[in-house]
């Protein structure tokens, strides 16, 4: 959507050689990243996951228990937590970690009406 950085790259990778691929994106990162857009927040709707509501109470104790069920739940009506959860657990976080961060971030207590 940038015919200035089109045409640098169409210069600097295809015709003199003089980047690869990945050179020239990551000098050229921060200049991406201002010309793109935000992607927008998806619309939750509150009404399937009203059985977890009694989860995020509690929030703040350790050791926050998530059963299958109650992620799967959660997951069907936010697609991308679960893709979330599926690139950090266990590589990053291990899933108490996770549960505990997620319900206390404030994209899950907006999901929840809080």
């Amino acid at each position: 959507n940038c015919p200035e950085l089109r045409e640098r790259y169409t210069y600097l990778v295809k015709q003199k050689q003089a980047l690869t691929h990945e050179e020239f994106f990551r000098a050229h990162a921060s200049e991406i990243a201002i010309r793109e857009p935000l992607p927008q927040a998806p619309e939750v709707s509150v009404a399937a996951i009203q059985g977890s509501r009694a989860m995020a109470s509690r929030v703040g104790g350790p050791g926050i228990s998530v059963s299958d069920e109650e992620a799967k739940t959660i997951f069907r009506e936010l697609p991308e937590l679960e893709k979330l959860y599926r690139a950090v657990v266990p590589s990053m976080l291990n899933a108490v970690s996770f549960w505990e961060r997620c319900f206390a971030s404030r994209y899950y207590r907006e999901a929840m009406g809080q």
